[in-house]
């Protein structure tokens, strides 16, 4: 992962920008009506986790265990029974119909301020599970960054973290 957190966007850059096995079919699923708009602060939140470990049409292990190990430790989420769970993503997964970027904007602006920077920690988290950032999760992270509006020296600080993190 390349950060530039001094110069504007694009903040992210991939480290391989090679082909992958598609698993999940990111763009498939985001072809047809445009986004619904409305979604509460825990679909939002599962959501971006949700766009985190797919957007590269690909759904690693790792990547599949570190999103788990988030919905469980989550404040939002950890009190959902497993029936819950299953029926909010299955909400979730009805509502991410449409214009990829549209749904992106309408996840980001559901997040209340206060938990726009964790849960961008942890998508940028997930994306990073698998050792790699591929060019599709540099792009979401670019255009996560700017509907979160996050500020770049936050951005900065926890991608150095998770960078970090992620060497040991």
């Amino acid at each position: 992962m390349t950060s530039s957190m001094s110069a504007s966007p694009p903040y992210f850059t991939a480290q391989r920008d090679g082909p992958t096995r598609p698993v999940f079919d990111w763009a498939a699923m985001m072809s047809g009506a445009k986004a619904h708009p409305t979604w509460s602060p825990a679909e939002a939140f599962f959501a971006l986790l949700f766009v985190a470990a797919v957007c590269d049409n690909e759904i690693r292990p790792t990547e599949q265990e570190a999103l788990a190990g988030i919905v469980h430790r989550s404040r939002m989420l950890k009190a959902l029974s497993e029936r819950d769970l299953v029926a909010l993503n299955e909400r979730v997964r009805g509502k991410l119909e449409g214009d990829p970027e549209a749904a992106l904007q309408h996840i980001c602006e559901a997040l209340p301020p206060d938990v726009r920077l964790p849960a961008f920690a942890h998508a940028l988290d997930i994306m990073l599970a698998d050792g790699e950032l591929a060019q599709p999760e540099a792009a979401t992270l670019n255009a996560m960054v700017a509907h979160l509006r996050l500020a770049a020296e936050d951005v900065d600080r926890v991608a150095g973290v998770l960078a970090m993190k992620n060497r040991a």
